[in-house]
């Protein structure tokens, strides 16, 4: 949200000082709010990009895309040089990126609230990326993280290690 605000510019201005690392961008619903020179600076910092099923019809109409999944991953990822995670709730999550793409299916839940879910789906995945996992395993976490916070009410919750291999057990 903050990068389509005033501020957007601080933000960008932040991550082109960055060094040796990748940032992480959920754009969020504002995405078609952000002007096309600031989203050039943003996608020249190569972040690895997560967006729902429909910030990605939005991504795939700004930026000519094709609609279906497949061929969009694989239009982002040629013409952005950049990986991208497009979720799919229920039926998993996509991943593209130069070296591979994938579907990971999701982990079967009950859905209560679906507050957060994004936002946990990312938490999963950077944690896994950050223990050096690959971005298929770190989707995997991601969408286990992610079905174990829809399943309870309210978004300000986060399993622990515990919580998951016991809700997932099954899997």
């Amino acid at each position: 949200y903050q990068l389509a605000s005033p501020c957007g510019e601080l933000l960008v201005q932040w991550l082109e000082g960055l060094e040796e690392v990748t940032p992480f961008i959920d754009f969020g619903p504002r995405l078609s709010d952000i002007s096309d020179a600031l989203m050039a600076r943003i996608m020249a910092c190569h972040p690895l990009v997560s967006l729902n099923r429909q910030e990605a019809e939005i991504a795939a109409g700004r930026f000519r895309l094709s609609p279906d999944v497949e061929g969009f991953g694989a239009e982002w990822v040629k013409r952005f040089t950049t990986p991208v995670v497009v979720r799919h709730d229920k039926e998993g999550a996509w991943y593209f990126s130069e070296q591979t793409s994938g579907c990971v299916a999701a982990f079967p839940t009950t859905v209560v609230d679906t507050i957060g879910a994004g936002d946990s789906h990312a938490g999963g995945m950077l944690a896994g990326l950050a223990s050096g996992w690959s971005l298929a395993d770190a989707v995997l976490l991601g969408n286990a993280v992610g079905s174990w916070v829809v399943g309870h009410r309210g978004g300000d919750c986060a399993p622990s290690r515990d919580a998951l291999l016991l809700a997932h057990k099954d899997v």
